[in-house]
C-alpha cells in the first residue's frame, strides 16, 4: 500500500529549497484520498454493470436480480470482459498469466 500513500507531484510543483522529508510530508495523502482509491475501482465496476447489464432489465424478484448479477460477474465480467488496467486482458486471463 506504500505506493498509494503519496501522490506524485512533479518537481515544478515543489519549492526548490524543500528537504526530502518536507517533500514527503507535502505529498502525503489524506485518509479521505486513500479511501477514494478502492472506491474508484468499485464505482467503475458498478457503472459498467449498470450500463452493460442492469439498465436493460426489469426483475420480478430479488432472487432473479441476484442471479443475474452473479451471472454477469462470473460468466462475463471476470472471464470475458477486457480491462484497460490489466493490459486489456480479462481478470481470469491476467491471473493465469501471473501463475503460468
Amino acid at each position: 500500500m506504500a505506493s498509494y500513500r503519496y501522490k506524485f507531484l512533479g518537481k515544478q510543483q515543489l519549492p526548490s529549497k524543500m528537504t526530502e522529508a518536507e517533500a514527503i510530508e507535502h505529498c502525503r495523502l489524506s485518509d479521505e484520498q486513500l479511501a477514494a482509491i478502492p472506491n474508484a475501482a468499485m464505482e467503475s465496476f458498478f457503472s459498467s454493470m449498470k450500463t452493460e447489464r442492469l439498465s436493460r432489465k426489469v426483475y420480478r424478484t430479488r432472487e432473479e436480480a441476484r442471479s443475474d448479477v452473479f451471472d454477469y460477474i462470473e460468466r462475463f465480467y471476470n472471464p470475458v470482459r477486457k480491462h484497460s488496467k490489466l493490459d486489456f486482458l480479462s481478470p481470469v486471463d491476467f491471473e493465469q498469466g501471473l501463475v503460468g
